[in-house]
């Protein structure tokens, strides 16, 4: 193995878990906005806020995000859904799928040394 094969299955690994670990903190952040939100509504209550609500987020998860956005940008306009959960899930496999894939097929063709 080559050290530029190596090099691109780190850098397919690291991808990976980016695009992972955004789709994640997305969901649990849907999960407790649809919690709260359910809390309320049985309670008689009126929801006060959407369940995707936009709070301030913190520096790490901002830039999990940010960097996700960038490795599944050319996947944005694939799913035109109103869903989120559709946009993100498609836009996440399609990430994976590239950087997890097809990065790797390429680094296993590569001419190795000899």
């Amino acid at each position: 193995m080559t050290t530029l094969q190596t090099l691109i299955r780190w850098a397919s690994t690291i991808a990976c878990l980016i695009i992972i670990a955004s789709f994640g903190l997305f969901a649990i952040n849907e999960a407790k906005g649809s919690s709260k939100q359910e809390v309320q509504r049985l309670g008689g209550s009126r929801p006060t806020q959407p369940a995707a609500s936009k709070k301030p987020e913190g520096q790490p998860r901002r830039a999990i995000d940010d960097a996700a956005d960038f490795l599944t940008r050319p996947f944005k306009h694939v799913v035109t859904s109103g869903s989120m959960w559709a946009k993100r899930g498609v836009t996440t496999l399609l990430g994976l799928l590239l950087w997890g894939v097809v990065l790797r097929l390429v680094a296993a063709y590569l001419p190795a040394r000899r």
